[in-house]
This record gives structure tokens, C-alpha cells and sequence, in this order.
């Protein structure tokens, strides 16, 4: 019994999620209340408060299960992919990375339509928590991958010209490009008519732009 409760409460809060993700998307957050998340969910108000303090929690938790962890996730599986494959050089396991987060945001709906909730549907009129959880998301996020950039190219190569003679503010470059590259495309997507996508694809942009700069590292 204990066990179909905890199940049945799961089911709960992913359609809760999803409606949030779904409401957000179409009509921005501040314009979107806990009441017809609740609706579109099929679930009462109590519901809602049960799984989320407020609406800045509830935002917290979608973009933790639509953002960050599959694109944790994500890394993890491209750093394995990268030491299987014996990419040796660190420029070479950091454009395998980029490319890859590239190629998983482009491909998944739902961590695309998160994102540009971040991004675009947060309007300026929304309360002081829900700026900070957005502003402590997209600082979190570039500090993460900075980290991540910065250690791939920290590891020894097969020589000593593999890495970049800083690898700080080499790893801060590429954060910063792969973000505005990110951003300018989920611009275009914002922009574009539904059944319209944007040219030029993601991975393609970055594929362009980031062998440009890692050829200027070496």
C-alpha cells in the first residue's frame, strides 16, 4: 500500500511538471498561476502544495528535472564516450563534449522548451524568489560548465601543445561561446513560427564557431 501511495504521489508530481512546463511555455510564468497548473493537471490546489512550497519551487524543480539533471546526465555519458573512443588530446574531449550537449539540447523538446522558459517566459513583473532562482540557474549552470571545460583541459595530453597555456580563461571563452550560441538559438526558435525552425541548427552553429576558436588555442 505504502509503496502504490508513493508511486501514485510520483505520478503526481510529474503531472504537475509537466503542466507547469506546458502553461509556462505558453503564457509565462508570472501570467501562470498555481491554480491552472493544478487544472491542467488534473489535480486539486492541495495537490500542488504538497509537492511545491510556491511557484519559485515548483520553477526550481522543473528546470532541476527538464535541465540539469538530464544534461548532467548527458556529460557523464559524453566524457565516457570520450575515454572510450581514446580522444587523447584535451581540445578533442572538450569539442566532443560541447558538441554532444549541443546535439542533446537540440534533440530533447522538453529541456529546449525549459530552457527558453528561463530565458524568455520569466517576465520582469515575477517576485524577488523567483529572480533569485533563476539568477542562481544560469550561474550555477556556466560555473558548472567552466568547471567541467576547465578540468578536461587540465588533463595531460599525448603533448605538451594538447593544452592551452591557461586553461581558466580558456575554459571561461568557451562557457561564455557555447552560452551565447545557445542563447542566439533559442532566440531564433522563441522568434520563429512553430512549424518554422531556425536555419541553421544548433550543433552546426557550434560545430562552426567552436572549431574556429580551438583552432586559435592550438
Amino acid at each position: 500500500m505504502a509503496r502504490k501511495t508513493r508511486e501514485l504521489a510520483l505520478e503526481t508530481r510529474h503531472r504537475l511538471l509537466d503542466a507547469a512546463e506546458l502553461l509556462f511555455d505558453r503564457q509565462g510564468v508570472a501570467a501562470t498561476s498555481l491554480q491552472q497548473i493544478a487544472t491542467e493537471a488534473d489535480a486539486t490546489r492541495g495537490a500542488v502544495y504538497w509537492h511545491f512550497r510556491n511557484k519559485a519551487d515548483l520553477l526550481d524543480a522543473l528546470l532541476h528535472n527538464r535541465v540539469r539533471q538530464p544534461l548532467s546526465a548527458l556529460a557523464d555519458s559524453l566524457l565516457l564516450q570520450a575515454q572510450a573512443a581514446s580522444l587523447q588530446a584535451p581540445l578533442d574531449r572538450v569539442l566532443h563534449l560541447l558538441l554532444g550537449l549541443a546535439e542533446g539540447i537540440s534533440a530533447d523538446p522538453a529541456v529546449r522548451r525549459t530552457l527558453g522558459i528561463a530565458i524568455f517566459k520569466v517576465e520582469r513583473g515575477v517576485d524577488g524568489d523567483l529572480k533569485h532562482i533563476m539568477g542562481q540557474s544560469r550561474s550555477q549552470g556556466m560555473l558548472d560548465l567552466h568547471s567541467l571545460i576547465e578540468c578536461l583541459l587540465n588533463q595531460p595530453g599525448p603533448d605538451i601543445q594538447a593544452s592551452p597555456p591557461d586553461a581558466t580563461r580558456a575554459a571561461s571563452g568557451l562557457a561564455m561561446i557555447f552560452e551565447g550560441l545557445l542563447f542566439g538559438w533559442l532566440l531564433d526558435l522563441n522568434d520563429a513560427p512553430a512549424d518554422t525552425p531556425p536555419a541553421q541548427g544548433l550543433p552546426e552553429r557550434m560545430r562552426h564557431v567552436m572549431n574556429a576558436y580551438l583552432r586559435g588555442l592550438g
